[in-house]
């Protein structure tokens, strides 16, 4: 059971941390080179069908429920309108948006084959059309039967958007596999020995771990963001509680100053770094 609920911990972390560094490298990837990775550029024909057909599809909705969305989405002044030379997502203006995709989509069958900006011009139409459902899918005026089509939609509709290459995903394995055998000993002697005044047993590690696979899947499945780290080192503080073991309090402070501070400094120090950029190449 130990080494099987250690399994567990080891799949969600990587399901988890996982995708933060895929993500965090296709942002870079796009800002860098936005011809190659704006959109999955080895989609199929039938995909590309799809975020069509999809396009298409969340006009017909929107105008089914026109009476419930029409103050939220203000279908009708939004008909027959172009969009301003300076796009922004605005949910008003959703069904030029739609027909600046559909038009940008007519007759491809490789997103190869489409110019640069045009691709570009294509990401920002999927990515705005489903900012804007997301946020229609949340509004209570919409049946619960509606709801579950809108969101049938949005993954068709952003499948060419949201991907990641195989290598990508590859490199970031094994960035976590070469970071947790090199950078293990500290990791595992912090929660392991210096949580609790008493060493582990193994029903007690079993119990950390299989409370931290639990508890990270679920935030996995509703995209919930944790840390593997936080997550673990709590089931293994209540282990001690539950054990009677005691809770070194040196240990159990930092690990919480840890999580009070660092959300406010990297935010901080993200700020700074944008704004001396802006300031230094723009």
């Amino acid at each position: 059971m130990l080494v099987l609920s250690a399994m567990g911990v080891s799949f969600v972390h990587g399901s988890n941390d996982g995708q933060k560094g895929i993500g965090l490298i296709m942002l870079v990837l796009i800002g860098i080179v936005p011809a190659k990775f704006v959109l999955d550029l080895n989609s199929t024909t039938y995909q590309i069908e799809r975020t069509r057909d999809a396009a298409q599809h969340l006009s017909e909705f929107y105008t089914r429920n026109n009476d419930s969305l029409n103050e939220y989405l203000a279908l009708g002044k939004a008909n027959g309108t172009e969009l301003p030379k300076k796009f922004r997502c605005d949910a008003k203006l959703t069904e030029p948006t739609i027909a600046a995709l559909l038009k940008s989509l007519d007759g491809v069958t490789d997103y190869n084959a489409m110019p640069q900006q045009e691709r570009t011009e294509v990401r920002r139409y999927l990515l705005c059309l489903d900012d804007t459902a997301k946020k229609v899918s949340k509004l209570k005026e919409l049946p619960k039967r509606e709801v579950a089509d809108l969101e049938k939609l949005r993954k068709d509709l952003t499948a060419t958007t949201e991907y990641a290459p195989f290598w990508v995903i590859l490199a970031v394995a094994l960035a976590l596999g070469l970071g947790t055998m090199i950078g293990w000993k500290r990791v595992v002697l912090t929660v392991g020995e210096k949580i609790g005044k008493q060493g582990m047993t193994y029903a007690q590690g079993m119990s950390a771990q299989i409370t931290a696979a639990i508890a990270i899947g679920l935030a996995n499945v509703y995209s919930l963001p944790v840390s593997t780290t936080h997550v673990l080192s709590s089931g293994v503080a209540g282990t001690m509680v539950a054990n009677k073991s005691g809770l070194q309090l040196g240990t159990v402070r930092t690990i919480l100053m840890a999580w009070v501070l660092t959300l406010p400094a990297t935010i901080t120090l993200s700020a700074g770094l944008f704004w001396l950029g802006v300031k230094l190449f723009v």
